[in-house]
This record gives C-alpha cells, sequence and structure tokens, in this order.
C-alpha cells in the first residue's frame, strides 16, 4: 500500500501530524502498534509547567519560559513562534472535532485526583481548576465503588484555600464502575434529567459548584454535563481520575474518526518485521508479508514508555525501527531512583530544526521526521511539557515533510 506518508504509532504527535497532513493535501496512512498513550493522559494541555532543572519552579508563562531551555530541547529547535502557531491550529481543530480547549494567557492550575495541583495552558470546557474552587463551597460527587477516584485525595488539594468541602454520594447510572465502563454508562442514560434530579435530593444546601469525577460521558460528555448544570443549577466541573483517562479517551477517539472521514488509512496493531528510509522513500513490511510504502515517514512512537525506544540488558536504548542513532544524555546506571528515571526520559532521538534525525556523524535523514517522546534532550513528566511537546512536533513535522515532498515534486 502506497501513500504520501506513513505515520508510525497512535500517539497524540502522530495522530495530528496526520490531522495536519490531511488539511495539507497529502494522503496518509497510520500503521498502529496498539492503542497509545492517550488513554493514560491526563485532561488539559500541558505546555511547559516546570523549569527543566528544577521540577520545583512553576511556570506561569510557558511561551516565556521556551527561552530559558537548552538549545538542545526539541522546543528550541522548532521555536516558540512554531509552538504557539501549533497551539493555536489545535485549537481550532478541538473545537472542529467537538472537544473543544481554550488556550488560556497563562498557566492555571488544574486539580488531580492525587491532591496534586499540575499547570495547564489549555483547558477543556469543564476541566477543575482550583481558581474555580478556591473560598467556595464545593460538592465533591462521590460514585459508590469507583476505586480511581480516591475522595481523600483530592481535599488536599484545598489546603490553605478557604474552600468548604462537601461530599455527595451519586447512584451509579449501571453496575459498572470501571472508568471507561462508567463513561459509556453515561453515554446510554436515556433520562438524563431524571439521573441528576435525584442527584440533587442528595447535595447539601449551600453548594456553589458540583465535581464529578471525569468519567460523565465518552461520546456525549458535553451534553451530559451541559445537563448536569441545568438541573442542578450550579457550575460543574470534572476532576480527572486516576488511569485510565476518559478524556484522554474522548480526545483518541474524536481524532481517530475525524482522520477516518478524512480518508486516513489506520492499521491497527501493526507488528512491523523490516523498515528501511533510502532516499527514493519509506519501505516498511510487518510480519505478515505486507508491504507499505511512502515518500517520508514520521516516527511518532511514543519513546520509551510506548516502545518506541527500547532499554537493552546493557543500560543502552535503541530506536526500534529504523535503528535510528539515540542519544543518552545520562547513563542509566546512576543510583539514585529520581536521577535514573530523568536519564530514561532524556534519552532519545536527536534531531535536527525540521525534526529530521541525526546519524552520529552528523548526516540528517530527509525523509523521516520525529516527534514527541522520541526526542531527545527534555523530560516531559518532569517539565508537565507532554502534550505542547506532541502538538508542536506533531505539527511541524507535518509542515517540514510536506515541504519536502514538495520539494521531490516540485508542487
Amino acid at each position: 500500500m502506497k501513500s504520501d506518508f506513513i505515520v508510525l504509532g497512535a500517539e497524540l504527535d502522530g495522530l495530528l501530524a496526520a490531522a495536519r497532513l490531511v488539511e495539507l493535501g497529502r494522503s496518509v496512512q497510520i500503521l498502529s502498534m496498539g492503542a497509545g498513550g492517550l488513554h493514560y493522559a491526563p485532561a488539559g494541555v500541558h505546555v511547559l509547567g516546570y523549569g527543566a532543572d528544577n521540577s520545583e519552579e512553576l511556570v506561569t508563562d510557558p511561551m516565556t519560559a521556551i527561552a530559558n531551555l537548552s538549545l538542545d530541547h526539541p522546543y528550541r529547535k522548532v521555536g516558540a513562534v512554531a509552538v504557539q502557531e501549533a497551539l493555536g491550529w489545535f485549537a481550532e481543530l478541538s473545537a472542529k472535532i467537538g472537544i473543544p480547549v481554550t488556550m488560556q494567557k497563562e498557566n492555571v492550575l488544574a486539580l488531580t485526583p492525587t491532591g496534586q495541583r499540575v499547570p495547564v495552558f489549555g483547558t477543556t470546557l469543564n476541566l477543575a481548576t482550583l481558581d474555580h474552587c478556591k473560598g467556595r463551597t464545593v460538592a465533591i460527587v462521590s460514585f459508590l465503588g469507583m476505586r480511581d477516584f480516591p475522595i481523600e485525595l483530592l481535599q488536599s488539594s484545598f489546603e490553605k484555600t478557604d474552600t468548604t468541602i462537601q461530599v455527595a454520594e451519586a447512584q451509579l447510572p449501571s453496575k459498572l464502575v470501571e472508568n471507561a465502563a462508567l463513561a459509556k454508562s453515561f453515554d446510554g442514560l436515556n433520562d438524563l434529567t431524571a439521573y441528576f434530579l435525584d442527584l440533587k435530593i442528595r447535595l447539601q444546601d449551600g453548594a456553589e459548584l458540583v465535581l464529578f469525577p471525569a468519567v460523565m460521558g465518552l461520546r456525549r460528555s458535553v451534553e451530559v454535563l451541559s445537563a448536569a448544570e441545568r438541573v442542578l443549577g450550579l457550575p460543574c466541573y470534572e476532576v480527572p481520575t486516576l488511569p485510565s483517562s476518559v478524556p484522554g479517551m474522548r480526545l483518541d477517539l474524536a481524532l481517530r474518526e475525524h482522520l477516518q472521514m478524512n480518508g486516513v488509512d489506520t492499521i491497527g496493531n501493526f507488528a512491523p518485521d523490516q523498515a528501511t528510509s533510502t532516499p527514493a522513500g519509506i519501505w516498511i513490511k510487518d510480519i505478515y508479508g505486507r508491504e507499505y510504502s511512502a515518500a517520508a515517514a514520521i516516527v511518532a512512537t511514543g519513546g520509551i514508555l510506548m516502545g518506541g525506544l527500547e532499554v537493552l540488558s546493557n543500560g543502552q536504548v535503541r530506536e526500534t525501527l529504523f535503528g535510528l542513532d539515540v542519544v543518552q544524555t545520562k547513563p542509566l546506571s546512576v543510583t539514585a531512583v529520581d536521577q535514573t528515571l530523568d536519564a530514561l526520559h532524556k534519552a532519545g532521538i536527536q534531531s535536527d530544526e525540521n525534526l529530521n534525525p541525526r546519524y552520529s556523524q552528523g548526516d540528517a535523514v530527509p525523509n523521516l521526521f520525529v516527534t514527541g517522546q522520541n526526542l531527545a534532550h527534555c523530560n516531559p513528566a518532569y517539565e508537565a511539557s507532554a502534550d505542547g511537546l506532541s502538538i508542536a512536533t506533531g505539527w511541524v513535522a507535518a509542515e517540514k515533510a510536506s515541504t519536502y515532498l514538495k520539494g521531490l515534486t516540485n508542487g
């Protein structure tokens, strides 16, 4: 099967690169080795929450803070202007696919089920932030038997904020309590009004807003939460649960349906056998002998966490498809656990400003474009930058790849 481009992996960066390439009039195939990391992603758009060298240093303005990052950091390579353009494009796309995101002027603190307050730059419609709750009486909804929403930890988010907490136990919409199953149960409710009238009786007097675990529908979340606000007469927000992540699943589902409607073929559970890059193009064969070819490929396989990079028994890290050179900024033999994790995160593929990978001798591969957590010299976990990194590098890779193809075909 032949197309202009192959996207390898179903990570956010890969899905967004495919979406942008389609907008640019290019044909795309996605070869997916699994479900992708969005099923574990927290809600909101994390662009840059903490300083790269000090995870305790809270960043207020991510766009300004990019200038303080190392020159090797992916944000510096693509440039702050491109990061901002990519975020603006993503906001437009998210509205188009029914998961609208608003980019704030500065980071805001989103609530989490572990009691932490995490800086996010982009917020979905009903994402709960500390600013929503400070100094108010907040009703937290609890579903009996749900284990992925520890209310005691969530309550610690409000320490020293003059916030009054109430807990309201709600009826389950079905017998199922796992996150995705709960969300699908809300999708299937025929009478949302009756459900929320029952909850209204359970709320204590004085509640000024309501916090739900982020399971209020998979496909119908906007409708479900609108019905809750209408019946309860109060603002309603969602707090992310422990994984798996329903907000991440919503985005994943919406993006995949958008791509399908725009003619993108996705091969799921792809099992690669050989992958070759030459100046004449990209050739990939799976373990069943099926072959795929394209002018260029986006390598969005998710780094070490999702299997795009593999740690060998000797502590070396390798790229699993094309055998690209991997930079290890620190050895994996350090004694402290946090240093080992930092070394793992920062290990990755060295790229130029076009996101083309570079071999150790300095030569770039012009028809491969590397994105997201495959890239070296950043630690998205410490920085709270995973979403911004995916959006920026996915968008830039698509732009650069399209330009590359234009050069091959003279338009």
